[in-house]
């Protein structure tokens, strides 16, 4: 049989009594009982001092001490410990005041044999009274915790009456516990929600779950806070539920910086709103009469009659006007990266015709210094077509090759692309002044330029190299720059390479045949702008008809006059160009129309075509690029 061990202290001053003691013990067979004994005062004070006796057994009279006294110091060090009085014959008074004095049982000599029963069931009671024990303080703990919680707590009864609320409760409402014990629940509801209460109330009574959630509450004087709320079912053995308790934390505070983040969100959405259109109207007021200015610019300067300095003023005044126009391309450009309206569009594009394209723009002011201007492509194939943002990598190409050009002042400039599995690498090669090592870095940031005296030799915003920067991030990818002082720069850009295709190009040249004769409907409330595009098309075979608003587009195009093509305005009076475009698809969808826009701006533009818009031509047209869009959209037409 497996014993366990039993600690007993005997404090008894009869060596004969304290052997018949011993000899009862040995019939606790379940235990092996460790007897210390002691028969003094101070022999007792120091055990019990010292260890902790699983149970004491002691005489009731001893000399100068008693079984009184020796209980009453037992009890300041081991108030659990069971303490039994093993004694001669006492009276019933006697008895009594030892058990009411703490004594857990009694045992006379004369009876000794009811020492093991009576040791084995004080160990039972020290058992119950440990658990109880540490029941109470877990419930005192328990209290303390709801007491002292940080939230609040409510505890009502079926009939949602207050039972029970914590302290923090009384400081966030106001009210006494004896103030709102016995009220209903319904008192602290706002009369504008009752009958959200009374819906989340009737799920609580049907859901084993409970209820969470946000909510507002009245405070005693009647103002108004939010809270957040979790109310759970009490249930008994049963299983039935007999009370509900409501934890809740007060969230003003938070509700009250959430709408704060609304408005401050609010205000910075009508803030990013004005600055967009700021942004449209400022590029749609300057590109309007830049517009006239350049178009009719590069028409006088084709014009073999004019004088030499007649040519000169002509070439300055669209050397300034592209130089304007692309100033404030750089400025716009530039606020929309800062306010994040910049976004990328994704689409097929034909690399080669993109270098193509640049080779044939900048040929001419490379020929008018004498430079050699060389463009490789690194596919063989005549359309290289891959997935990007071609207005942004155009931009930035544009940019490296017009500075490389406007810093070399002899030599050569040399761009173009080469590939690997993953990425794709164009570059832009001079042999102009260069940079030096400490400048290569602080080039790319807005409004730097290696040069800042005022005595400056070369012009320019310095927010050319920061915009290749943004769109090159922008699509993924990297740019930098090595160069040496007197020897030349070399700019490289990597990206992403996602191929699509490989293709022979389709041919971009456009000669209308001398019998077919297309019919333009162009859409322009600004006469001079209209004058423009009349002249690009004079002796070509085309009928041009002026609209002045889209009123009177809309009049033509439903008319019985019959119209290729329409070039439409966007701000117009009385109807303007997207409403007009949208009336006219109602009626003839397969009608194309191109937008005309001063903004400019590749959202925008963007947009256009999202709201129905075949294509679109941005403001300064040049010539090439409008009879271009018109060669897509009237392929080998027949009147």
């Amino acid at each position: 049989m497996n014993q366990t061990d039993l600690n007993i202290l005997m404090l008894e001053d009869d060596p004969m009594d304290a052997e018949l003691n011993k000899a009862q013990l040995h019939l606790l067979e379940e235990y092996r009982c460790n007897v210390q004994w002691v028969f003094s005062k101070q022999a007792y004070l120091d055990a019990i001092s010292a260890t902790s006796p699983d149970i004491v057994l002691s005489d009731y009279n001893l000399p100068q001490y008693n079984g009184i006294e020796a209980l009453n110091d037992l009890r300041k060090i081991h108030p659990l410990t069971p303490f039994i009085f093993v004694t001669g014959a006492i009276d019933e008074e006697t008895a009594a005041g030892t058990i009411k004095a703490g004594a857990w049982d009694y045992v006379v000599k004369d009876r000794l044999f009811r020492l093991p029963l009576a040791i084995r069931s004080a160990l039972l009671l020290k058992e119950e009274r440990i658990n109880t024990t540490r029941a109470e303080e877990k419930n005192r703990q328990l209290s303390k915790a709801v007491e002292q919680s940080p939230v609040h707590i409510v505890i009502c009864d079926r009939e949602n009456t207050i039972e029970y609320v914590n302290k923090k409760f009384t400081e966030v409402t106001g009210y006494t516990a004896n103030e709102i014990i016995g009220k209903n629940v319904e008192i602290l509801v706002p009369p504008y929600i009752k009958d959200e209460y009374y819906k989340s109330l009737n799920t609580i009574n049907t859901s084993d779950e409970g209820w969470k959630g946000e909510s507002q509450s009245l405070r005693k004087d009647g103002s108004v806070f939010w809270e957040y709320i979790y109310i759970s079912p009490l249930k008994n053995d049963k299983g039935e539920t007999t009370h509900f308790v409501a934890i809740k934390e007060d969230i003003t505070k938070r509700k009250q910086m959430e709408r704060e983040l609304i408005e401050a969100r609010d205000r910075a959405l009508r803030s990013d709103k004005l600055k967009e259109a700021f942004l449209q109207n400022l590029s749609h007021e300057i590109r309007t009469p830049l517009n006239a200015i350049v178009g009719f610019s590069e028409l006088l300067n084709l014009d073999k009659q004019q004088t030499n300095e007649q040519k000169e003023y002509v070439s300055i005044i669209l050397d300034s006007s592209n130089q304007l126009l692309s100033i404030v391309n750089d400025i716009l450009t530039v606020a929309r990266i800062q306010t994040g309206q910049e976004t990328v569009v994704l689409k097929p594009t034909d690399i080669n015709a993109i270098i193509d394209n640049l080779y044939a723009s900048f040929k001419s002011q490379a020929d008018s210094k004498s430079l050699e201007l060389t463009a490789q492509k690194g596919s063989s194939y005549a359309a290289y077509i891959v997935q990007t943002d071609e207005t942004k990598l155009t931009q930035i190409l544009n940019n490296l090759i017009n500075n490389a050009i406007k810093f070399t002042e002899k030599g050569k400039v040399e761009f173009g692309y080469t590939i690997n599995k993953k990425q794709i690498k164009f570059y832009v090669k001079d042999t102009g002044i260069g940079i030096a090592k400490n400048f290569q870095e602080i080039i790319f940031e807005r409004f730097r330029q290696v040069e800042s005296s005022l005595n400056r030799t070369f012009g320019g915003t310095g927010l050319g190299l920061s915009i290749c920067k943004a769109f090159t991030e922008m699509l993924g990818g990297t740019i930098s720059v090595e160069s040496e002082l007197a020897v030349g720069s070399n700019f490289q850009l990597t990206i992403p390479l996602q191929e699509i295709e490989k293709k022979p190009a389709p041919p971009h040249s456009f000669s209308p045949p001398s019998d077919t004769r297309y019919t333009i409907l162009v859409v322009e409330d600004e006469l001079f702008n209209f004058r423009l595009i009349e002249a690009y098309f004079h002796k070509m075979n085309f009928n041009i008809i002026h609209a002045q608003n889209g009123q009177e587009a809309i009049e033509y195009c439903l008319s019985n006059i019959k119209i290729d093509i329409v070039l439409m305005d966007i701000k117009m009076p009385k109807v303007d160009g997207v409403s007009a475009m949208r009336e006219i698809k109602r009626h003839n969808a397969s009608l194309p129309i191109i937008a005309q826009t001063a903004y400019a701006l590749e959202s925008e533009k963007q947009h256009l075509l999202e709201m129905g818009f075949d294509d679109y031509i941005a403001k300064p047209i040049k010539k090439d690029e409008l009879i271009q869009k018109v060669n897509i959209y009237l392929p080998n037409k027949q009147p």
